[in-house]
């Protein structure tokens, strides 16, 4: 969520001591340039999904690829449709002209990731392929 507002918004004893400097001369520009105004983002934390070696990112392309090359699908068109199926499951999408548009692996987290690894195991259930955990 982000939204513009006065700079009185955020509490300043709120502020980690490692930016309340940055946030000084921020809120001096405010004053000077932009009548007093911030813009804030707000979220909830996340861990993004791990990667490199022996990482659910990696785990998520092996499998994507172990089931491309049963079926004669590309790898992306695996994902592609994994990633659909996991919506189900939790797997975050943004909505574009009214069409339910899957996130890429790169924003996702830790669970998200999960959600899609899991669904990966499904498709490769339903399609009768064994999957090697070490590829």
């Amino acid at each position: 969520m982000t939204f513009t507002a006065t700079k009185h918004i955020i509490n300043r004893d709120e502020i980690p001591a490692g930016f309340r400097e940055d946030f000084h001369a921020l809120a001096l520009r405010a004053d000077t340039s932009h009548g007093g105004y911030v813009t804030v983002a707000v979220s909830l934390p996340r861990r993004p999904r791990t990667t490199g070696p022996q990482s659910q990112n990696n785990h998520a392309h092996g499998h994507a690829q172990q089931i491309a090359e049963h079926t004669g699908h590309e790898v992306d068109e695996v994902l592609v449709c994994a990633k659909a199926r996991a919506v189900k499951r939790g797997y975050p999408v943004d909505m574009i002209g009214g069409v339910a548009v899957p996130w890429s692996q790169a924003r996702i987290s830790t669970v998200e990731c999960g959600h899609l690894i899991d669904e990966l195991h499904q498709i490769a259930a339903e399609l009768d392929v064994t999957l090697r955990e070490d590829a």
